[in-house]
């Protein structure tokens, strides 16, 4: 019975690797996304032909769990950050990499820190001719070359110039919202040691189904931090000013690195709004709309009217009063298909 519950397009984990580690390739992840209100997964670079088997089995609908759109292997300079990243060392190696961008129907394509100006160049000009945008870590000169977001604040941001995020203050420059107008930036405020804002799981009994994971300790949010003296307060602080000059936020985890599949998104929400930068309203627009629209999809998806795909949550109480109340999942619907937990 639906006529008591809140309902709202379904979630977006923009920032979610879910090839990264085997163990996660199984049904079970995305049976435990689509459990806590996740109806859609873009992987910012991701095991390829892996992560287009699961996009196309759930097409198919071999395989249960939310849509997954697909990017490659990240690209990266000769020596790579990790073994299965594209290592590339000039310009001439790229037809290869155009090519699997073709064949396997990239939905997004992201280079990473090494790789040179001309590399980065070439492969956004590529992926723009596909119809695909593009992600980095290097704002600059990630952003000098057409690239249209980056995938973290407080990361690997700038090449030569001072970071983007200082290292112990979380403060941030005053050119960084201008730069970030009319690109996009993902969240990522948990995805590696801190887990803000618990999300405390209580009794809830969607964890007996999923119950081996490792889960996040029930305690108290943060304290009050009125004068916004923390690293995570200044984070969101900055996310909320990039937003205010037209930088499209997108909810991301950055799963697996420290971030929980079921409860990350949530305690992404929650810390946004908890420092008073952001209205749920906001919150939410970086898990619905926002990321439909930074795909070019959001004909179909992001937002519940009439001629959309039917992907859509029913929550109990009302996310748009109390963040909090977004975990309160009770069905999920992908493509008109309803799902319970039970």
């Amino acid at each position: 019975d639906a006529s008591n519950l809140f309902v709202m397009p379904g979630l977006w984990d923009t920032h979610f690797h879910r090839e990264r580690e085997i163990r996660f390739f199984a049904d079970r992840t995305n049976r435990a996304q689509l459990a806590y209100g996740m109806t859609s997964t873009l992987a910012p670079g991701d095991v390829a032909y892996s992560s287009a088997e699961n996009r196309e089995a759930i097409k198919a609908g071999n395989r249960v769990g939310p849509r997954g759109f697909v990017s490659g292997e990240p690209i990266d300079g000769a020596r790579t950050h990790l073994d299965h990243f594209r290592g590339i060392s000039n310009v001439a190696q790229l037809p290869i990499e155009e090519s699997r961008m073709r064949g396997l129907d990239y939905d997004y394509l992201k280079t990473y820190v090494r790789t040179s100006a001309d590399v980065k160049r070439r492969m956004v000009n590529a992926a723009h001719k596909f119809g695909i945008p593009v992600g980095t870590h290097l704002m600059s000169p990630g952003f000098y070359v057409g690239v249209d977001g980056t995938a973290h604040l407080a990361a690997t941001q700038r090449l030569g110039y001072a970071r983007t995020v200082t290292d112990n203050a979380g403060l941030s420059y005053d050119d960084v919202p201008a730069v970030y107008a009319n690109r996009s930036i993902m969240t990522t405020l948990g995805g590696f040691d801190v887990l803000s804002n618990h999300v405390c799981p209580g009794t809830d009994p969607r964890l007996n189904i999923f119950a081996n994971w490792k889960l996040p300790q029930c305690e108290a949010p943060p304290e009050p931090d009125p004068d916004c003296m923390t690293d995570i307060c200044r984070q969101t602080r900055t996310f909320a000013r990039v937003r205010d000059a037209g930088s499209l936020v997108l909810a991301g985890t950055d799963f697996p690195l420290g971030s929980d599949v079921m409860l990350q998104l949530h305690a992404e929400l929650r810390t946004l709004v908890n420092y008073g930068y952001w209205s749920p309203y906001q919150a939410l627009l970086t898990a619905t709309r926002n990321p439909a629209e930074f795909l070019g999809i959001d004909d179909d998806l992001g937002t519940l009217e009439p001629g959309k795909l039917a992907d859509m949550i029913f929550v109990q109480g009302n996310p748009l009063e109390n963040i909090d109340d977004t975990i309160n999942v009770k069905m999920t619907m992908v493509n008109g298909t309803l799902r319970t937990v039970d």
